[in-house]
């Protein structure tokens, strides 16, 4: 059994879909049977990069929305032995998860010897796309080695990123990823990151009763492909319906108004899960349902919040629901750890480096929450030091020469 098959008991995938996939002989939606199953979506994979690694990656790249290819990085090396500088061209620091990723990809930065300096640039807005993309032609213009990016606009980024790439900058995009093969794309499968939260929830549900939906930002890839995720789930769900539309902007605050807003306009639809994507929001969502003297129906972690895993270990006995847990530690370190790898010509194969999230139940809750957290506590969880995402490990097998870098 591999960590992909341990990690949920939700997910349905086995090693030969996953040899499938790899060798690219899986080429549309294998339609699942049953609500509650994820169907297999092969990535799309023209060139067949996908067979040069491991098998055991496969299962990561399932229902992957941008295209993979061979790494133009593959036979980079930068010309400086050190004393990197290294920009973070971040979005806006508005919520206390983009404040944590940005301190934390610091601190995980300051712990290379190689590193000589950080540079963080922040949008003003989440809409300040021509803001970004300023920002970011200003760093290629001061000749930075490396760029960790969020993208207000994946499209919007094309152009920089592929400008960068010939000045011999790589641009490491996290959480929403780019089209363009220069980009080096480190993220979770966000595909199935809402594929094994639906699973879980509907699971919860028992296949049947209203769920409501909440958006982080509508239209960004993020957003897109958890949604999609979701929608290949239900699509196998008939006695599911989803209901509202609300978007929340990654914010508590935001999310909590929006969902008083639907549960005063529509006090005779009882909710019985409700799905957002992006994380952090959750707290926000069960606040409403509080204030609004509801039951709180089961919501969907994305993002491993503090305030969401403490209100589940404290209402165990009331409240069941799944997540699929997102670590700014560990996100951060793997930027920092594939920036340093490609600077230091370790030849990285695949233009994509994707994982799965851990998936949480019940089981793992108490790895997670602390029990002093509850719906008031701010941040992030660190999640428990075990925590299998974008290992060291794990990136070594996309390097030619994977190893710890310097």
């Amino acid at each position: 059994m591999t960590k992909y098959e341990k990690q949920g008991r939700f997910r349905k995938m086995t090693m030969a879909a996953a040899m499938l996939l790899s060798s690219s002989l899986v080429t549309s939606s294998a339609i699942a049977a049953t609500c509650g199953d994820i169907p297999t979506i092969a990535p799309q994979d023209s060139d067949g990069v996908l067979s040069s690694v491991a098998a055991s990656y496969a299962p990561a790249y399932n229902g992957y929305s941008s295209p993979i290819g061979a790494s133009p990085w593959a036979d980079f090396k930068s010309s400086k032995d050190g004393d990197y500088t290294i920009a973070i061209l971040w979005g806006p620091l508005d919520n206390d998860t983009q404040v944590a990723f940005v301190e934390t990809a610091k601190a995980e930065l300051g712990k290379f010897e190689s590193v000589g300096d950080v540079v963080v640039r922040t949008a003003s807005a989440n809409d300040a796309v021509a803001q970004q993309v300023q920002q970011f032609n200003a760093l290629i213009a001061e000749k930075v080695d490396a760029i960790i990016t969020q993208p207000l606009s994946s499209e919007a980024l094309v152009a920089p990123i592929e400008a960068a790439k010939e000045a011999g900058i790589p641009t490491i995009v996290l959480l929403s990823p780019v089209s363009s093969l220069s980009a080096v794309n480190v993220s979770a499968n966000n595909f199935m990151a809402g594929a094994d939260v639906t699973s879980g929830l509907v699971k919860i549900m028992n296949g049947t009763g209203n769920m409501l939906t909440v958006h982080a930002i509508p239209g960004i890839q993020l957003d897109k492909d958890e949604f999609a995720g979701m929608e290949a789930v239900l699509s196998n769900c008939p006695d599911i319906t989803t209901v509202g539309d609300l978007t929340g902007f990654f914010a508590p605050p935001v999310a909590k108004g929006e969902t008083l807003k639907f549960l005063a306009t529509h006090g005779g639809t009882k909710i019985s899960g409700v799905f957002q994507a992006g994380g952090g929001m959750a707290g926000g969502i069960i606040s409403a349902f509080n204030d609004a003297q509801l039951p709180v129906p089961p919501v969907g972690e994305l993002g491993a919040s503090k305030a969401h895993l403490g209100y589940w270990n404290q209402n165990r006995d009331t409240y069941e629901t799944v997540g699929a847990e997102l670590t700014q530690g560990s996100l951060a370190r793997a930027s920092a750890s594939v920036a340093l790898r490609i600077l230091q010509g370790q030849g990285l194969k695949i233009s994509s480096i994707v994982d799965t999230l851990p998936v949480i139940t019940e089981a793992e809750l108490a790895d997670w929450a602390d029990p002093s957290w509850d719906l008031n506590t701010p941040g992030s969880a660190p999640g428990p030091e075990s925590n299998p995402f974008l290992s060291e490990a794990y990136l070594d097998g996309l390097f030619n020469t994977g190893s710890m870098p310097k």
